[in-house]
Formats: structure tokens, sequence, C-alpha cells
């Protein structure tokens, strides 16, 4: 698995602990199964890091 992929996951992992917040990443997302991120293509992935880095982001750093 790619950094990039491990750095995702991560995320994912911390946003599964706040079920709402991993609910809207994954319909906004378009992306339901998020178990194996090595099978998505290329722009579901960017689609999917990008929901991911801003939730995760409101998150961590809440203003």
């Amino acid at each position: 698995m790619s950094l990039e992929l491990n750095e995702i996951q991560e995320k994912i992992d911390y946003l599964k602990q706040n079920p709402n917040v991993f609910a809207i990443v994954r319909s906004h997302s378009g992306v339901r199964d998020l178990t194996d991120l090595q099978t998505l293509s290329s722009s579901a992935l960017n689609r999917l890091k990008r929901y991911v880095d801003y939730y995760y982001g409101i998150l961590t750093f809440p203003s």
C-alpha cells in the first residue's frame, strides 16, 4: 500500500469514530465500500481524499 493510501486509511479510521461524519464522507464522495482503497479508480480516490482531508481537518482542528 502506498504511503498516500496509508495516510488516507488512517484518516478514515479516525473518521469512523464519528459515525455521522463518516456517513457524510461516504455519501458525498460516492465511495460506499472503503475496505480496499487499492481497488478504487484514481478519480474516486481523489474525490474520497478531498472529503476525508476536509472532514479530518474539521475534526482535528476545530475553530
